[in-house]
């Protein structure tokens, strides 16, 4: 999207004290081989499968009957597959292109499919499978940067957020098509936010018009690069598109644990390929971050705000709204010039347990 030069983005908060293409349903009676595992593939295994971060795998025939009843529960919850975003005008495709949420027709097969007696079909008529086991969603990395050591975390308690660098050793600059983060101890990872800190940099706060990778930013402020959340770890940009790690910068790993029962041990990495050439495109990100929120006592609902300049023709490919326990919903908007405003993403119930990105289809 393209931005008026001198317009500014805005982030509301309000606080108390990918999908793959929609699918065309098959004209005979739907099944499970033919219907309901394609659904699966397409929206749930890349967390509910075997080494994922989903409590139970979702992968098989059995896998998917003998849990009907809670996948059913899910679905019409509208807790399951987990996307925040307020749905699109009656009529209009979403604006999102990772957005996961089944439309009325995929809806209705599958939870007819759990009422009935779930048949299971012909396997020839099977998705492929998704290769993942121990395989990088984004491809062999040229590139991968780890936490300077295993972290144990505790069986159980309250943990304070886990910061560890990691330097990278980097001669000159380098352009990153694809990015992954990989937690080691899945079960115990809540989130991951990567940052780059460059040599001789620390804390300092970038804009969306100063020079990517400007700041050290664990305040959350600038310089992130990437993130994990359950369903959600890597990214890969477009030809023509990449961003910068710069020669001799540092990663700041910013990683929140939290306990399951038993000690797990993790060392938590970030793989990235290069891109073969500098880009038509540089991709940044701009933290619009507003650290000095004061929620009065007793507030059932209290809203801030922040806001950046954009001072330089930019297109917007995506937001990672990210608030913690308090954050009840939020919003970014676009403020023209002249005052105009143009809601850009709004997020009516935030749900701290999902850092999700929301990436535009345009």
């Amino acid at each position: 999207m393209n931005s008026p030069l001198g317009a500014m983005v805005a982030l509301t908060l309000a606080t108390l004290g990918i999908p793959a293409a929609q699918r065309s349903l098959p004209t005979e009676p739907a099944n499970y081989y033919n219907s309901v595992a394609h659904l699966m593939k397409d929206r749930c295994v890349s967390c509910h499968r075997a080494g994922g971060s989903a409590p139970f795998s979702l992968e098989t025939y059995q896998d998917v009957s003998s849990r009907s009843r809670i996948i059913a529960d899910a679905v019409r919850s509208k807790r399951m597959p987990p996307w925040f975003a307020a749905p699109p005008d009656k009529g209009k495709p979403s604006v999102w292109a990772n957005d996961p949420t089944l439309n009325s027709a995929q809806k209705s097969t599958l939870l007819e499919w759990i009422a009935g007696s779930k048949p299971a079909g012909n396997a020839q008529d099977a998705p492929s499978a998704n290769r993942y086991d121990a395989q990088w969603r984004i491809g062999k990395p040229d590139a991968v940067f780890r936490i300077p050591e295993e972290y144990t975390v505790p069986a159980d308690g309250i943990l304070p957020y886990v910061i560890s660098e990691s330097p990278t050793l980097l001669a000159e600059d380098r352009w990153v098509q694809a990015l992954e983060v990989r937690p080691t101890g899945k079960g115990v990872v809540h989130h991951v936010l990567v940052f780059v800190v460059p040599a001789g940099k620390s804390r300092t706060k970038t804009g969306v018009g100063e020079p990517s990778g400007q700041s050290g930013a664990d305040d959350e402020g600038g310089g992130f690069l990437c993130g994990y959340v359950p369903g959600n770890s890597h990214v890969v940009y477009p030809e023509g598109l990449a961003k910068r790690l710069p020669a001799g910068c540092r990663l700041r790993f910013q990683i929140h644990y939290t306990t399951a029962g038993k000690a797990t041990e993790d060392r938590t990495e970030v793989g990235v390929r290069y891109a073969s050439a500098a880009p038509k495109f540089e991709v940044r990100a701009a933290g619009i971050a507003n650290p000095f929120l004061s929620i009065p006592p007793g507030a059932a609902n209290h809203l801030e705000r922040a806001e950046i300049p954009v001072d330089s023709e930019v297109k917007l490919l995506a937001f990672m709204p990210h608030m913690h326990m308090r954050g009840k919903s939020c919003s970014f908007s676009l403020i023209g010039p002249d005052g105009s405003r143009s809601l850009l993403l709004d997020i009516p119930k935030f749900d701290f347990n999902w850092q999700l990105y929301y990436r535009l289809a345009e």
